[in-house]
C-alpha cells in the first residue's frame, strides 16, 4: 500500500512539475487533487480487496462515525495543530523571522468572508481523501503487531520519507 500510494500521488504531481504547471491553474489544481485522493482511493480498493464484510463494516463505521472517540481527541485534534503553528511562529520571532503570517484567505475574511472557503476547502477535504488511506487502512496492519503509538509513528516516518 505504501509503495504504490506514494507512487500514485506523485504520477501526478511530478508531471505537474516537470511540464512547469502551476497548482494555482486549473490544471495544476485538478493534479493536485488528483494526486491527493490517490492514497484514500488505494485505502478503500484494498479495503474491499483484503477484508471481508465485517472489516469493510469497521472501515466505514471509523469514518462516519465519529462520535467514537469522544470529545476529548476532538479538542487534541483540533489544538495540537493549532499550538504547533503558534509555536513555531513563536520560535521564528525569537530566531529573527517574521513571526506567524496567514494566508490570503485568512487576511480577507473581514473584507469578504467567502474569501476563506479555499482555505477551508484545502484544510478539509484533501486531508480527509488522504487519510482514508494513510489512516483507513495503510494504519490497521501494523496495529495488529504493534501499539497504536507505534504504528502510527511508524506510518508517520514511511509517509514523511
Amino acid at each position: 500500500m505504501y509503495l504504490v500510494a506514494v507512487a500514485g500521488t506523485w504520477a501526478f504531481w511530478l508531471p505537474a512539475i516537470g511540464l512547469g504547471v502551476r497548482f494555482d491553474s486549473a490544471a495544476g489544481l485538478a493534479l493536485l487533487l488528483i494526486g491527493l485522493s490517490v492514497p484514500g482511493a488505494l485505502g478503500i480498493a484494498f479495503v474491499y480487496l483484503t477484508y471481508d464484510e465485517r472489516g469493510r463494516t469497521d472501515f466505514w463505521n471509523r469514518v462516519t462515525q465519529p462520535q467514537r472517540f469522544g470529545i476529548l481527541w476532538f479538542v487534541v485534534i483540533l489544538l495540537v495543530p493549532l499550538g504547533i503553528s503558534v509555536l513555531a511562529g513563536v520560535l521564528d520571532l525569537l530566531l529573527g523571522g517574521t513571526g506567524p503570517t496567514w494566508g490570503e484567505g485568512v487576511t480577507e475574511f473581514s473584507v469578504d468572508p467567502l474569501a476563506i472557503l479555499p482555505a477551508l476547502f484545502f484544510t478539509t477535504l484533501p486531508p480527509i481523501l488522504e487519510e482514508l488511506g494513510w489512516r483507513g487502512y495503510a494504519l490497521d496492519r501494523p496495529q495488529l503487531k504493534w501499539s497504536a503509538f507505534s504504528a502510527s509513528a511508524v506510518l508517520g516516518v514511511v509517509w514523511a520519507l
